[in-house]
């Protein structure tokens, strides 16, 4: 026999009521009540290649957006904290904050493995492994004295194994009271496709990084890049506790308009040689640094060409007697006239057996220098 046809369903706020023919069904309404389902984000509803992060959206976590993203699109994050380290190898990514501020829209790594949060490949906040630009993200606690030398290359972005030639773009980002700021490796085989871009970026501004580097033994610094090429502009660097402002082993540094300071450890190091070329830069040795204040081909002359790191304009400021610039033998070292060499309280010692010219036999006596005030978008 063939069941009814249904002429009326009626709902009340306890039970379903259904009408077919002459026949009346009644159920309770909380049995047919679905089983609540959570499940993981899903891309949001439309073709767009911009995707949106945030605490009060589908996608919490820049993390979340990953899967999701597509070659040449974005992910735009809300201003907060975000906790998930991620890899990307998402070719010409870009991710960036809603309101360009890095102390805004923060990742907070909470100590790094060594703080019980497992990195990105053990590594990193970002861990980067195809063309990435990332404006506006700040980074905080990505690293710890508990990691110490078993993950001292921890970072808050690092970028290896490119399949294809490409760059790693930091604009205004942040990094604080990390291991590692930057971290590209030196080994070819994994850096030799990677150029580091850096635009207007700032460290240890409200906290030194190398925090997880134990006992001055110099494992982990704002900038350890290792890649063919690195080109910086308009970067401020307060200086890395008991690391470098930037260690760099690439064939060409080119840093332009940037305040880099020591603190502990050098202020710049080219350790293997190469091209430097320093324009219009403020180059500090802090009064409460060591004697370590420039480095150049101070450990051997891995890279082609004839070693030489000039400064061009701008000023290099000493307040610690002494601040060594050590050059390792066969390498030069050029400071043109147009460089003003002062000292606030300290003096410059030269070491190794490579050359330094341009040196002025007099070092004119300053004031301090004021620490430099972080620009407007840098404002919380």
């Amino acid at each position: 026999m063939a069941n009814p046809p249904i002429s009326r369903i009626d709902f009340t706020s306890t039970t379903v009521v259904v009408v077919a023919d002459t026949q009346k069904f009644t159920f309770p309404l909380k049995a047919l009540q679905a089983t609540p389902v959570v499940t993981a984000p899903t891309a949001p509803p439309t073709s767009s290649s911009s995707l949106r992060v945030g605490p009060s959206r589908e996608l919490k976590e820049i993390a979340d957006a990953i899967p999701f993203a597509q070659p040449g699109g974005e992910i735009v994050a809300d201003d907060a904290v975000y906790l998930k380290p991620f890899h990307s190898d998402v070719w010409d990514l870009k991710i960036r904050s809603a309101s360009g501020n890095p102390y805004r829209c923060l990742m907070d790594m909470r100590g790094g493995n060594g703080g019980g949060v497992r990195m990105a490949w053990e590594k990193s906040a970002m861990h980067l492994g195809a063309q990435t630009t990332i404006v506006g993200i700040g980074v905080i606690r990505a690293g710890s004295l508990t990691s110490g030398r078993n993950y001292s290359n921890e970072a808050a972005f690092y970028a290896e194994n490119f399949a294809r030639p490409g760059f790693l773009r930091l604009e205004r980002c942040a990094v604080d009271n990390s291991g590692n700021g930057v971290f590209i490796p030196a080994d070819r085989g994994a850096s030799g496709n990677i150029s580091y871009i850096e635009r207007e970026c700032i460290f240890g501004a409200k906290a030194s990084n190398s925090v997880s580097n134990p006992q001055n033994s110099g494992p982990s610094h704002d900038r350890y890049i290792g890649c063919p090429i690195i080109d910086i502009d308009g970067s401020l660097d307060f200086g890395c506790v008991n690391g470098h402002s930037i260690k760099s082993g690439a064939d060409m540094t080119l840093v332009k308009n940037s305040y880099m300071a020591s603190h502990g450890g050098r202020a710049v190091e080219l350790p293997y040689g190469g091209t430097g070329q320093f324009t219009n830069c403020t180059i500090v040795s802090r009064d409460d640094g060591n004697a370590n204040f420039i480095g150049f081909a101070d450990e051997e002359h891995r890279l082609p060409g004839l070693p030489t790191l000039t400064f061009d304009g701008g000023q290099i400021l000493v307040g610690r007697s002494p601040s060594t610039i050590f050059v390792g033998a066969g390498a030069n070292v050029l400071i043109n006239p147009n460089v003003m060499v002062g000292s606030f309280g300290g003096f410059l010692a030269v070491e190794g057996g490579g050359t330094v010219k341009g040196l002025p036999s007099s070092v004119a006596t300053v004031a301090k220098p004021q620490r430099p005030a972080l620009p407007a978008w840098a404002v919380a």
